[in-house]
């Protein structure tokens, strides 16, 4: 699942953090049309997942909380991201309007343990039923890459039962978080944790599983894959207006 390849899947997390509320609110209706056209004309060729969130407003301890707009986005290739997405009309409209409105923060991330999507029919069920999932983004740092790599072996056996045990949680993925596109993985000291859930109620019963409880204290009793500072959990709600496919 690490494959870096210039023809691998590429997954990129944008943070575009707005001046204030309102052009967040701007920035929120820029981005749909793009997200349109990326759905319509890429889906499944250039583009392999490409969904737009904004932060739970209840989470006021949250950073960037009423200025953030973020979106998880795959692509076929970062050849495809570059030379074909990118210069495309909607999506250099968009971008114009970012750059004027807000900051924008790239992270590169690789793929490791867990799984992105439960395919097709499930994501078109949620999405037929009007549900929006929320999402979690979990950050762990990590003082150097073998702290990292222990931590991932740890997350295999979580990984694997959320899979198999918990259909409320629709994405549960573990990657290696990087700040340069072709940045080598055993340079990492961050661990991106992407997750989706159907509900709250989802969320609650996920931290309630055996499994979790014996994650959570297989990596707190071992030193070689203690992190530098408690992970960081943030809260977002996804949009609906792009897709989630495979990565």
């Amino acid at each position: 699942m690490s494959s870096s390849g210039s023809d691998a899947p590429f997954t990129q997390l944008v943070q575009v953090i707005a001046k204030d509320q309102s052009s967040r609110d701007q920035l929120v209706k820029a981005w749909v049309p793009a997200a349109e056209f990326t759905t319509k004309a890429e889906r499944g060729t250039i583009t392999l997942s490409y969904e737009v969130f904004v932060p739970d407003a209840s989470k006021a301890s949250q950073p960037n909380v009423t200025t953030e707009v973020a979106a998880l986005e795959t692509y076929a290739s970062k050849q495809q991201l570059e030379e074909l997405h990118v210069p495309s009309p909607a999506i250099q409209a968009f971008l114009k309007t970012a750059t004027e409105l807000a900051e924008v923060r790239l992270t590169y991330l690789r793929p490791r343990v867990g799984f992105h999507t439960r395919g097709e029919a499930r994501e078109a069920e949620v999405r037929a039923a009007g549900t929006k999932p929320i999402a979690l983004f979990v950050t762990v740092d990590f003082d150097d890459n073998a702290k990292l790599e222990a931590f991932l072996k740890h997350a295999e056996a979580q990984a694997a039962a959320v899979q198999a045990n918990e259909p409320g949680c629709l994405t549960y993925m573990f990657t290696s978080a990087l700040t340069k596109p072709d940045e080598p993985l055993s340079s990492a000291t961050r661990v991106l944790i992407y997750e989706r859930y159907v509900n709250a109620a989802a969320i609650g019963e996920h931290v309630q599983k055996e499994s979790f409880k014996a994650f959570s204290a297989a990596t707190a009793g071992d030193p070689a894959a203690q992190s530098v500072k408690p992970m960081e959990i943030n809260f977002y709600h996804e949009q609906a207006v792009g897709f989630w496919g495979r990565a």
